[in-house]
């Protein structure tokens, strides 16, 4: 009958193998605390971040809003403008012709 391996007895195994298990536990215990510390303010710092980036899409929407409000109304006063020219224009051919016909009627 064997009594234990590599010139150890059972017992002796028996407390290896309950040691490496323990250390082995303590020390992932103790690095995922470490992550979990290293990590946390990672995690809260990138939740600001996408929190904030949500913030600057609205305002982006919001902007892109009132850019295509303000584009229209350009769009309109252009086409004031075009028919306040129009109509200088045709006021100032009718005096010109008032004038020339009043011109020709005092000679």
């Amino acid at each position: 009958m064997i009594h234990g391996l590599w010139g150890l007895s059972w017992g002796e195994i028996l407390s290896l193998a309950t040691l490496i298990g323990v250390v082995t536990t303590a020390l992932s215990k103790l690095l995922k605390k470490g992550m979990s510390d290293v990590l946390s303010p990672l995690r809260m710092s990138l939740n600001e971040l996408n929190d904030n980036l949500k913030t600057l899409n609205s305002n982006f929407h919001k902007q892109e809003v009132e850019i295509d409000k303000i584009n229209d109304s350009l769009r309109r006063h252009d086409l004031k403008l075009v028919e306040h020219e129009t109509e200088i224009h045709a006021l100032k051919e009718d005096t010109n012709a008032l004038y020339n016909a009043n011109r020709t009627l005092n000679r």
